[in-house]
């Protein structure tokens, strides 16, 4: 939900602002839905073309938002009223010689996939194709990453791929361990030394521009807290590993049961305030820097009166807020305790630590 608030503090010279938020669909079983992968459609600007290979089925072919607007003639001639078109955001360009060209490698949440174009060319393409008689379904993936970080297993500070033990007989068996992509552990992927397991692997964010394997945006995205962090699913008929596993390296993000287990189980708020809190909650957050809490003061009641509107489903204000505050609380708590935190806080850069102290101070002196 943190995408809501970019458009408040992006401008572009071409295009009038602020956009209207609303719901445009009646009963979405009444459409025709054509989904297309961007980059495989049509390419139209030679301007976004770099790093790809059309050739090569594994990496960019070119396709881009501006080859959808050219063709809206045609979708419209087959029927279709509404378009399902891939995540619009800032991903991992290449891992292990594949490209993130189908879009499901967020690395930025606050800008647009440049293969794709910019946030102009995106508007004219909605633009046209509500002229066009056509809906937009943008996908927007709610529950991982790309691959943001690796696991420091052997705590030296690289990432690593070994073979372990020699699988002879009457010894232990041959093991391979990445620590891009290691088998989940229930207990959260753990470190090792000579000595054995050393507790909870810390986790470390890449940075090679090249491939646009860098930390993660907005901030609250670099927090380990924000992660489950117990390695690859490899048994799907598992709960733990289907609900909190990474998915071929991809970082799973921790779902809404995860902060209600850590320490809000007896708070008392029923789902739909949690969940609506819980996305307030990351606006709030990434309204920590410089004039945003004024932004989140404005954009709250509308993203309130949005939910009502679209999900119809009642929602009481007061309980959201308690919720949030509650949050902010466990958060101060943990800070005071720092021992006593989850790993994911108590593992923090003096860094992270010191905008998280500064967030529950303005949040508490009132500054919100």
């Amino acid at each position: 939900m943190t995408l809501a608030a970019a458009p408040a503090c992006v401008h572009f010279d071409n295009l009038e602002e602020p956009i209207e938020l609303a719901t445009h669909a009646g009963d979405w079983r009444d459409q025709v839905i054509y989904q297309i992968l961007v980059d495989r459609f049509a390419d139209a600007d030679y301007g976004n073309n770099y790093g790809y290979a059309p050739d090569h089925m594994a990496r960019y072919h070119g396709g881009d938002w501006a080859g959808i607007e050219q063709n809206l003639d045609y979708l419209q001639e087959l029927g279709v009223t509404a378009l399902w078109i891939s995540p619009v955001i800032k991903n991992v360009d290449t891992d292990a010689g594949v490209d993130g060209y189908h879009g499901y490698w967020a690395q930025d949440l606050t800008r647009p996939n440049p293969h794709f174009g910019d946030v102009s060319k995106l508007r004219e393409l909605v633009a046209a194709a509500h002229d066009h008689g056509m809906l937009v379904i943008i996908d927007i993936v709610t529950n991982h990453m790309g691959q943001a970080f690796y696991y420091d297993i052997n705590l030296n500070g690289q990432p690593d791929i070994q073979i372990q033990e020699s699988g002879q007989e009457g010894k232990k068996d041959v093991v391979h361990i990445t620590e891009y992509d290691p088998d989940f552990d229930a207990r959260g992927i753990q470190a090792f030394t000579s000595l054995g397991e050393a507790g909870p692997a810390p986790i470390i964010f890449q940075f090679d521009p090249a491939t646009n394997h860098i930390p993660p945006l907005p901030l609250l995205f670099q927090d380990p807290a924000v992660y489950n962090r117990k390695g690859r699913t490899y048994d799907f008929s598992v709960e733990d590993q289907l609900l909190h596993g990474d998915f071929n390296a991809l970082n799973v993000i921790v779902t809404p049961a995860g902060p209600r287990l850590i320490d809000f189980d007896d708070c008392g708020y029923g789902p739909v305030a949690f969940d609506v809190a819980n996305a307030l909650y990351m606006v709030l957050f990434d309204a920590s820097v410089g004039d945003r809490p004024k932004l989140y003061a404005t954009f709250r009641p509308g993203f309130l009166a949005g939910y009502r509107q679209a999900a119809g489903r009642p929602l009481d204000d007061g309980e959201v807020d308690g919720f949030i505050d509650a949050r902010v609380a466990a958060l101060g708590r943990w800070l005071d305790d720092l021992p006593n935190a989850p790993i994911g806080i108590r593992t923090s850069s003096p860094e992270w630590l010191q905008t998280l102290r500064a967030f529950v101070a303005g949040y508490r002196s009132g500054h919100w």
